[in-house]
């Protein structure tokens, strides 16, 4: 385990201004009950081997711990773990493969759920957290043995910058189309730099910022419910009218939103909550991309997820009007 490795070198990691969190076991709510105790500030119970922030929950004080001991407990066979909450509120991943390595800003959502809502290059960062930040996913690749492959750390970063917690290791390409993102900024095939590194064809490929910057969005629903994809021509119209009221909020013209990728997460009707647990709990994912300084890339995919919502909301109406749902709301 990641954690246990940490723990081995913990005077060298802690040399290096990186937090090692606090770590145990879980097996039944009393491994929580005495984690918890111990951890009054709070903590975070996730499965030990799990992706998409499955099973991923914050505790606080006067939370209920059979409610999230039950979020955990189908992943129990491969195991799962309480971990000291990281008192830091920024989050990136350190990304890349070999040598290429760059820096993805993260936009989690707030509350016990923290899924990831958006990824965002370039990362918006000063040398010293850029340092930082470095620093503690070069650790963590050498932790793990990544060398030549593809890697994703993901890291949080304390307000001054000056300090890093590795929240997990990854040794496998960045998800959320990270690596879409970082072809439109930086101009850089990193599926066919994976492609050579497996042929044994190893290229170092500088990574220079253009004047482009990009996000991924996830796009939620307004209601719990059951919701069918529409069709291609209401999908587009529904984005669409997403992105123009989008533009309208940051006074940009939104022929300057480039949309790089769009798809909804499933192709048949299913149950979608209005607050996600995981990553596959939203309606629809979207690609952008903007020229760097026409409007600030954060203010943009806040205002797109609101405006999404809406579009989507008032559309489901209409449609439920009309007898051709898009949702059937949950009572």
């Amino acid at each position: 385990m990641y954690r246990e490795m940490e723990v081995r070198i913990r005077d060298l990691m802690e040399a290096q201004s990186i937090m090692v969190p606090h770590c145990s076991s879980v097996v039944t709510v009393d491994d929580l009950r005495a984690f918890a105790e111990d951890h009054p500030a709070g903590f975070v119970v996730k499965p030990s081997c799990e992706g998409n922030n499955r099973g991923v929950i914050v505790v606080r004080k006067g939370d209920s711990l059979e409610t999230a001991f039950a979020m955990v407990e189908p992943y129990l066979a491969n195991g799962a773990v309480c971990e000291q909450l990281i008192p830091f509120r920024r989050e990136f991943s350190f990304d890349g493969i070999g040598e290429t390595e760059f820096i993805t800003e993260k936009v989690n959502a707030d509350g016990p759920y923290p899924v990831e809502v958006a990824q965002i290059l370039p990362a918006r960062l000063t040398v010293t957290e850029r340092t930082t930040l470095t620093r503690a996913g070069r650790l963590a690749n050498m932790i793990v043995g990544q060398r030549e492959g593809p890697f994703h750390n993901e890291i949080k970063l304390s307000d001054d910058g000056r300090q890093a917690a590795v929240v997990e290791p990854n040794r496998r390409p960045a998800g959320m189309k990270i690596w879409t993102l970082a072809q439109a900024v930086f101009g850089i095939n990193f599926y066919g730099l994976w492609v050579d590194a497996a042929l044994g064809e190893k290229r170092h490929v500088a990574v220079v910022e253009t004047s482009t910057e990009a996000a991924t969005v996830m796009l939620g629903v307004p209601v719990d419910g059951r919701y069918a994809p529409p069709g291609h021509d209401k999908a587009e119209a529904l984005l669409r009218k997403a992105i123009s009221h989008a533009a309208a909020i940051c006074g940009i013209a939104a022929d300057v939103i480039d949309v790089l990728e769009y798809t909804w997460l499933a192709t048949d009707a299913r149950s979608i909550p209005v607050i996600p647990k995981e990553n596959s709990d939203f309606a629809a994912q979207v690609c952008i991309a903007i020229d760097g300084g026409c409007s600030d890339m954060r203010r943009l995919v806040q205002a797109l997820r609101q405006s999404w919502i809406a579009a989507l909301g008032e559309e489901t109406e209409r449609a439920a009007a009309r007898d051709d749902r898009y949702c059937d709301q949950v009572a």
